[in-house]
């Protein structure tokens, strides 16, 4: 059992981490922007040692980055499981395309990835993944107006198609960060909890959440938002917490990742945060 560790357990340019956990093994998502392969993928057994397993996208049948700028690209890319798959679902900023590939594990321990992808026509970025009853769900962050108005939107579509059956719908505004983003969806005893990252990557970086009994809201916002920052914390060592992701261990024990930076010494890395089996010496979980 892990008692104690320190942060980051991942260092350096990893950003917007993505994790999903398919029995006693977790497998990670992070954001590569301009660069080939497109997302990288890693996985571990105790959240503390990382193996890469390479990227995903490799073609430009898959995401074309040919004509990227710098800091364009992939935009926070995320990996779920599903009925013997995994897919990766992001936006390619450089097409303004927003897809899903998906891959399957192969008895070396490998994800083959499809050459292909399905796209789906939303205008936003940071899309996520949800499965219920058979059907799926894509949540991101929307653009609404021609003024640069965001708020967080879902759609029902077809996996197989990317057709939109239904919306798009407005979830979230956030609690009136800037740039509200990075969307979760998950359930939890009768409730849905909406998990986003707000106020920029910067220094104003939380993350927050929100909650309701039904899939397409309303949605409330928790008394205590925001549940992750250091916003208002100048003399912590970790900054710009934001933008993670929620799962649970193999003991039911839910824990978070989220990228940070060390102000003292401009590091950057991914952080863990968790409840009960960790005592943390030191980060912005």
């Amino acid at each position: 059992m892990i008692k104690s560790y320190q942060n980051p357990i991942i260092r350096g340019m990893h950003p917007d981490p993505s994790v999903v956990r398919v029995e006693d093994t977790y497998y990670l998502a992070n954001s590569t922007f301009e660069y080939y392969p497109g997302v990288t993928v890693m996985t571990s057994k105790d959240l503390l040692n990382w193996q890469t397993l390479g990227g995903v996208a490799k073609l430009p049948a898959q995401a074309d980055l040919r004509k990227s700028k710098s800091n364009e690209g992939i935009f926070a890319a995320n990996i779920r499981y599903h009925n013997g798959y995994f897919y990766i679902i992001t936006t390619n900023f450089a097409e303004f395309k927003t897809f899903i590939i998906r891959g399957k594990l192969n008895s070396d321990g490998i994800i083959e990835w499809e050459k292909s992808r399905v796209e789906i026509n939303v205008p936003g970025i940071d899309p996520d993944v949800y499965f219920e009853n058979d059907r799926t769900y894509v949540q991101f962050t929307g653009y609404i107006d021609d003024k640069g108005t965001k708020a967080i939107r879902q759609v029902e579509i077809d996996l197989a198609t990317g057709e939109i059956l239904d919306g798009p719908r407005i979830l979230t505004y956030g609690t009136g960060g800037r740039d509200v983003e990075g969307p979760h969806i998950f359930k939890k005893d009768g409730w849905y909890y909406l998990l986003v990252a707000e106020g920029g990557t910067g220094e104003g970086h939380m993350i927050t959440i929100f909650r309701s009994k039904e899939l397409w809201g309303s949605y409330e916002s928790a008394p205590t938002n925001p549940i992750f920052t250091n916003r208002d914390h100048a003399n912590e060592p970790i900054q710009n917490v934001g933008h993670g992701d929620l799962f649970t261990d193999s003991n039911g024990n839910w824990c978070c990742l989220l990228y940070t930076s060390d102000a003292a010494d401009d590091r950057y890395g991914v952080d863990l945060g968790g409840r009960r089996i960790i005592k943390k010496k030191r980060g912005g979980g």
